[in-house]
């Protein structure tokens, strides 16, 4: 088999498509059946795709903690003897590899942001 035949896995070798056989077969479909075979191959380019993608991602592994990583507002409530306290607002980042943070208070102002 030449490097441009591709061969059925389910067929044991058997039956083999050629671009040429394609060629032959491309003559005999209409325009809509050609419209829904792009589709189809375009379907199944992006599902590859995707798992492609799933497949790097999961070998790159967990996101790293990040050394002196951009600070965000977290918003957190109290819940003391069933009665709930807050919100109440801290400013969290990334340092050193361990996670910081500053309490800003009750209410967030224009000052607590920076």
């Amino acid at each position: 088999m030449s490097k441009d035949t591709v061969t059925n896995p389910r067929s044991n070798g058997a039956g083999a498509v050629t671009p040429e056989k394609i060629a032959d077969l491309a003559g005999e479909l209409s325009a809509d059946e050609i419209k829904a075979l792009v589709e189809l191959l375009r379907g199944l380019a992006r599902e590859k795709a995707k798992a492609e993608a799933a497949a790097a991602k999961a070998e790159a592994g967990p996101p790293v903690r990040g050394e002196n990583s951009e600070p965000w507002i977290e918003e957190r409530y109290h819940k003391i003897r069933g009665r709930l306290y807050g919100p109440y607002y801290r400013r969290c980042w990334w340092e050193g590899g361990r996670r910081k943070s500053k309490y800003l208070g009750k209410s967030l102002g224009a000052a607590s942001l920076c």
